[in-house]
Parts: C-alpha cells; sequence; structure tokens
C-alpha cells in the first residue's frame, strides 16, 4: 500500500497549502499532474497547459506561488506537468512553485506576493512582465514554451509573441 506523499491543510494568510508528509530529495516527483477538467477562461486554481484551462486533479491545483518555490514543473505523459523537487525538500514543508515559471500573464487572482522568501519580486508576475534579469535567474525551471518566447525576443522575432497575445 503506498502512503500519501503529501496533504493539504490551512497555510496562514495563503488559505490552504500542499505539505510534504515525507521528505523528497532533488529530482523527485512531488505530485503527479492529472487533468481533472478543462475549462474556458483562467480562474483561481486553473493552469495553462498547451493553449488549454484546466483544473488539476488532486492536491496539485493548491500549490503555492514562491518567489523561492521547491519544485519546478516537468511535462508528463498524461499531457499535463509533475511537480518535481528543485533541491531536496523536508517533512512538513509547504510544496510551492513559482508562477511566473509557467503562466505568461497573471490576471485571474491577487498579484501581491506573500511567500516571504529573501529574493520575494513582491508580486506574483506572469513571464511577459519579469525583467530580463528575473527570467534569466529563473530560466533553469521556466517551462519550454515561455524560454522559446525569451529566446524569441533575443533574436527580435517578436511575430511569435504577437501571435500568443492574441490567442488569449
Amino acid at each position: 500500500m503506498k502512503l500519501a506523499a503529501v496533504e493539504v491543510r490551512s497555510s496562514g494568510q495563503l488559505g490552504r497549502g500542499v505539505f510534504a508528509l515525507r521528505d523528497f530529495k532533488k529530482g523527485d516527483v512531488v505530485i503527479r499532474g492529472v487533468v481533472e477538467k478543462v475549462i474556458e477562461s483562467r480562474g483561481e486554481h486553473t493552469f495553462t497547459v498547451h493553449g488549454v484551462h484546466v483544473v488539476l486533479a488532486g492536491p496539485a491545483c493548491l500549490v503555492n506561488h514562491s518567489c523561492d518555490p521547491n519544485c519546478m514543473h516537468i511535462f508528463n505523459e498524461s499531457g499535463t506537468f509533475d511537480y518535481v523537487a528543485r533541491r531536496d525538500i523536508a517533512s512538513g514543508e509547504q510544496i510551492t512553485h513559482d508562477t511566473s515559471a509557467y503562466e505568461y500573464e497573471v490576471e485571474h487572482f491577487s498579484q501581491k506576493c506573500l511567500c516571504g522568501s529573501e529574493n520575494c519580486r513582491g508580486e506574483v508576475k506572469g513571464w511577459k512582465d519579469l525583467t530580463k534579469e528575473e527570467r534569466e535567474s529563473i530560466r533553469e525551471y521556466t517551462i519550454p514554451f515561455l524560454r522559446h518566447i525569451s529566446d524569441a525576443e533575443v533574436l527580435g522575432d517578436d511575430s511569435y509573441i504577437e501571435s500568443r497575445d492574441r490567442s488569449d
């Protein structure tokens, strides 16, 4: 019998959060992402995956943002992504991700950041609103789609970005 690796519980001013019930090593899959339903527009607890707005099943939709996250997104065989440990995570620690590393634009929730990390940016931003320096600092754990946008900008090819803006 496989024991649960995470649980949802109160996370103070962040509402609910997801917490580790055991230790994880860097590179471990912490939460498997599975699409619960596809919806027409963005909202709280939604993700944009391959241009489609989805709600993930289970605790995946309740992982909170941090400007210094302990998890990153790695695409999986179900067409969405898993939360993979960027560093070792101790039992009891809150599982976090960086919204800026997977969302092009953030407009569906309060943008004031409450993560409290040393390198907190003060607000939750989408990739398009990050400075060049901020993008470079999170590039290692940013989804490929957003890294591609950044590369296109460097090359001066904004047609890709313009078509992305029109599709939302």
